[in-house]
Order: structure tokens, then C-alpha cells, then sequence
């Protein structure tokens, strides 16, 4: 019998957001209004899942993307696809949940809430685990990216800061209970 191979998660999650990229700039930003978050309007309650498939343009999406590939390499190295499918989606209703109650008004949309989760809860890993393959991946993604993560988390005009700053506590909570329930084990 032939082993069937899997496409990592990652690329999956990154296709799909390339789609609803095509499908926004042909509906004129239409995704967005439907993936989007506004806070406490429950006609976007849909984004407090589906916000990391709506990009404001081709610069936000690209931003998001390349650190989201990023990242996502680092997963890879030690978790499953079905694990990294449950970050993505718990760091995506977590920190969307967190923004639709607590951030400003306004369309609040994009990868970036996640892709600040994936970071912290890495950096997570690495303080609360402190296994050597952790360690030397939190300590890689804390150079290449911790100005720009504590920057990004500084209010900005047109830039969901408190989507980045739930991110990261979303991912922070998402790796403690991660590791509470591997200890159980």
C-alpha cells in the first residue's frame, strides 16, 4: 500500500488565505466585511473565527504571511498538522473573541492577532518547558521578531493593536494549558 503524504498545515492555512485574498480583491473588500471583527456587533460574531482570512490589501496580507510562514516552520518542527490546526483555530477564537469584547470600533481583520499567538506561545514553550529544541527555537524567533511583536502591540492609527496584544495573550494562555495537560499524561 502506498503511504499517503500530508501537506502541512501551514501551507493549507496559507492557500486559504491566499483564496479569500483573490476573493476580496474581485468583490471589491467584501470578504472583509463578512470575516471581519467589529467589536460588540453581533452581526460580526463570524469574524471572531474567520478574521485571519481577511486582509486590508496586499501590503497587510503580506506583512502577516511572511511571518505566518515563518512561524509556521518553527510548528512544524515539533508539532502535528492536527496540532497546529487546533492552535490556528483556538488562537483565532481566543484572541478574536478578546477583540470583539474588549479592542476599539472599527473593522479589526488579518492574520497578524494569530501570527502574534504562534510567537508567544513559542516563547511560551520555550520559558515553561525548557526543553533544549524550545529553547533554541524561542530564542531564534525572539531576535528575528521581538522588537517588531513589542512594537506591534503599541497603539497605531489604522493598525488593530489590541488584536496583536490579545494574540499574544491568547497564545500565552493556549501554552499553559497546553503544558498543564502534557503533564497529566
Amino acid at each position: 500500500m502506498k503511504k499517503q503524504t500530508k501537506i502541512p498545515a501551514i501551507l493549507v492555512l496559507s492557500a486559504i488565505m491566499l483564496i479569500c485574498l483573490a476573493i476580496d480583491f474581485i468583490t471589491g473588500g467584501m470578504l472583509n466585511n463578512w470575516f471581519g471583527i467589529v467589536p460588540r456587533d453581533s452581526d460580526y460574531l463570524l469574524g471572531i473565527l474567520m478574521h485571519p482570512f481577511a486582509h486590508f490589501g496586499i501590503n497587510h496580507f503580506i506583512s502577516n504571511f511572511t511571518v505566518f510562514i515563518v512561524l509556521g516552520f518553527f510548528l512544524r518542527l515539533s508539532y502535528s498538522n492536527t496540532q497546529i490546526y487546533l492552535l490556528f483555530f483556538s488562537l483565532a477564537i481566543l484572541g478574536g473573541l478578546f477583540t470583539w469584547i474588549f479592542a476599539s470600533r472599527g473593522l479589526h481583520g488579518g492574520a497578524s492577532g494569530v501570527v502574534f499567538g504562534m510567537w508567544s506561545s513559542l516563547i511560551t514553550f520555550a520559558i515553561k518547558r525548557r526543553k533544549i529544541k524550545d529553547i533554541i527555537i524561542g530564542i531564534i524567533i525572539a531576535v528575528m521578531y521581538g522588537a517588531s511583536f513589542i512594537l506591534g502591540v503599541i497603539p497605531q492609527r489604522y493598525i488593530s493593536f489590541e488584536g496583536h496584544f490579545f494574540g499574544i495573550v491568547a497564545g500565552v494562555l493556549i501554552a499553559l494549558i497546553t503544558i498543564k495537560f502534557e503533564k497529566k499524561k
